[in-house]
């Protein structure tokens, strides 16, 4: 029910854009629209009605715009989840205790069965980041079958950039889902294990 999906989306203060269904790997994560403008605000829920009818069988689901019009949004993507966990892992104390506790949105499936990992992160008003790629120094005994980059790779993304939201087919034939969030996610978008967690609302 994309409508409802993005209604909620929209209600956590989430900048989003429609995306085509996901068709392979070298056709993927695609706008349907041109998305400038949603770098400066949300759309309202009319605007997402109308993609929803005009785009129909071609609609695979939303991105969530990173930076100012998402709230100051920051995500950290990571390709694997062992490279999320080195990282959590070497972080400062505060700083793994704020990521720890941010929502985060599996994705794809790499070839030993592990997932990549988008953590959602709110900065201050005033703040913001130079989006950029890291590769971390960890070791990583896998790989993304359809696409040739390493899997020890930290994605930074803020303004001008937009991550594939929750709900989304990846080429992998799993669902982006959220593994902790508000406790209010619709079901839809839950991955199993989902954690809800009370004190999100300070997130937002």
């Amino acid at each position: 029910n994309w409508p409802d999906i993005a209604n909620w989306l929209l209600d956590k203060g989430f900048s989003i854009i429609p995306l085509a269904k996901c068709e392979d790997a070298s056709n993927c994560k695609r706008p349907l629209i041109q998305w400038d403008e949603y770098q400066r605000r949300a759309p309202g829920i009319e605007e997402v009605r109308k993609w929803v009818r005009e785009f129909k069988d071609r609609l695979g689901g939303f991105a969530i715009v990173c930076g100012k019009p998402s709230g100051n949004l920051l995500v950290l993507g990571f390709e694997h989840e062992d490279a999320y966990k080195w990282f959590i892992e070497n972080a400062p104390g505060q700083v793994r205790q704020l990521l720890e506790n941010s929502m985060r949105v599996l994705t794809g499936v790499r070839s030993d069965g592990k997932r990549g990992v988008h953590v959602y992160v709110r900065l201050p008003a005033g703040y913001g980041v130079r989006n950029t790629d890291i590769v971390l120094p960890i070791q990583i005994n896998a790989e993304d079958p359809h696409k040739k980059e390493p899997l020890n790779k930290l994605e930074v993304r803020f303004d001008g950039r937009y991550v594939v939201g929750p709900g989304y087919r990846h080429y992998s034939g799993v669902d982006y889902c959220i593994a902790i969030g508000p406790e209010d996610t619709p079901g839809e978008l839950r991955c199993q294990g989902f954690v809800g967690k009370p004190d999100m609302a300070l997130w937002y």
